[in-house]
């Protein structure tokens, strides 16, 4: 289905939101740019952003260590920002809208929503989601947010984007290589349960290449997305050249099913520039994205698929450890960034996950069933066995007898001809010799009659 880009009021209106938060923010990102004088700072941009354009072009299929951008370097971070941030809010409120009518449906009576965002970034994901929230006046009284990202100094670009934010709620980052075999933390997995919306958005072009190499790479992937629970939705947005591998080897098989789809290309509504923007684009010889080629599903999941979570302990002594979830959590202290962070502060704090969330309440033990459909064919024996009544019989019998259910050992004797012959014979005498004793009576009442 191709996206057709008929942009209502909103989208016009949000897009226009997008650029004022991207104007507000520029400025603060350039100063965490470690040079002195401003033209420096520029310089280095203008050239983080010429590698990144390169190597989303050419080295995303490679799994080399210069296939990717080091994203711990403010520069790249600030080119990111610069070119993708707006396209990236506006695809996820496009999305989001697209699906409104059972979104409300869900979420409209909830008085605390938990978002996960997969790779998440700047944080880009959730200023398309909480302005989408905003326009359908569906924005809760508490919104959580959890960012997993391999680098999670992103959230020093987050603290200035955030700055420019007129809604307050909490954002956490934590550092996940996505593509390693090791465990999840269980206190990511907790929240990954509880979540209500798990935002993927040009995060998985970034690591197919890695799950295509070895396919254990992908276990972490697998076991969020089944640990989802029952009524949450799943949004995926990237590039339109890559595969369906997602949807078919982790999706579907973790119990989501594709609600809406599009394909194609995706335009940000035009508008006007600020004087901010139009300063970096001179300076960077750039301009942000307006438009690109997308995949998007908007997936959900039903009911949740508990029957493949297992603890790590018990997971670990199958060999499988790294792909589960351990029932006893271990103890970890992060700092969410706290409800409005003051101006001069770009950096937000750390904290524990553990205030989200309550203490899990343990599975079931698994209960072993007993196929009895066999118990006639081989019966249990008991301590002290209780002797069978012997059975009376008209023949000799010399099967064994277990719980009175017969086994023979060889087929009883058929009879034969000979024998039927014989019996017929003996037949025969036995009622010659009764005719013969009934002959001689009647002879000898008739003789004494007559006399």
């Amino acid at each position: 289905m191709e996206i057709e880009n008929n942009h209502t009021p909103e989208t016009e209106a949000a897009a226009n939101y997008f650029r004022r938060v991207l104007a507000s923010a520029l400025n603060p990102l350039l100063d965490q740019v470690e040079y002195q004088d401003r033209e420096s700072k520029f310089d280095d941009v203008k050239e983080s952003l010429r590698n990144i354009t390169k190597l989303y072009k050419t080295a995303l299929n490679q799994t080399t260590s210069g296939s990717r951008s080091d994203w711990n370097d403010a520069g790249n971070r600030c080119a990111y920002v610069f070119v993708y941030f707006m396209q990236h809010c506006h695809l996820v409120h496009y999305s989001l809208q697209q699906i409104q009518a059972d979104i409300s449906k869900n979420w409209q009576n909830k008085s605390s929503l938990n978002v996960c965002s997969i790779g998440g970034g700047p944080g880009s994901d959730l200023v398309g989601l909480t302005r989408f929230l905003t326009d359908a006046a569906l924005f809760p009284p508490s919104l959580t947010c959890v960012v997993l990202d391999l680098y999670p100094n992103w959230k020093h670009t987050w603290g200035s984007v955030y700055d420019q934010l007129p809604e307050t709620f909490d954002v956490t980052y934590r550092k996940c290589d996505l593509v390693n075999t090791a465990a999840l933390q269980d206190d990511i997995l907790r929240f990954v349960g509880k979540a209500h919306l798990l935002t993927f958005v040009k995060s998985f072009s970034a690591v197919a290449s890695f799950l295509r190499q070895d396919q254990r790479r992908g276990d972490r992937l697998r076991a969020i997305l089944r640990a989802l629970k029952g009524g949450t939705y799943v949004l995926y947005i990237d590039n339109t050249h890559w595969d369906k591998s997602f949807l078919n080897n982790f999706a579907l098989p973790a119990g989501l099913k594709v609600v809406f789809d599009l394909c194609g290309k995706q335009t940000l509504p035009f508008g006007q520039h600020s004087h901010t923007i139009r300063e970096f684009s001179h300076h960077l010889d750039f301009r942000p994205m307006r438009n690109c080629d997308v995949t998007i599903w908007i997936l959900y999941k039903n009911k949740s698929v508990r029957s493949n979570v297992q603890s790590t302990e018990a997971c670990s002594r199958q060999g499988r450890g790294h792909c589960c979830i351990n029932a006893h959590a271990l103890s970890q202290e992060f700092r969410p960034v706290p409800a409005r962070m003051p101006s001069a502060q770009s950096v937000p704090n750390t904290g524990s996950l553990s205030q989200h969330f309550v203490k899990p309440i343990a599975a079931p033990k698994f209960l072993p069933t007993v196929d009895t459909s066999y118990k006639y064919a081989y019966p249990t024996p008991t301590v002290n066995p209780t002797p069978a009544t012997p059975t009376v019989r008209h023949h000799q019998d010399h099967r064994p007898q277990i719980n009175e259910v017969y086994q023979p050992t060889r087929p009883c004797r058929a009879q034969t001809s000979e024998d039927t012959m014989r019996r017929q014979i003996n037949d025969r005498n036995s009622a010659w010799k009764l005719f013969k004793r009934c002959v001689c009576c009647c002879f000898c009442c008739t003789d004494t009659l007559s006399n």
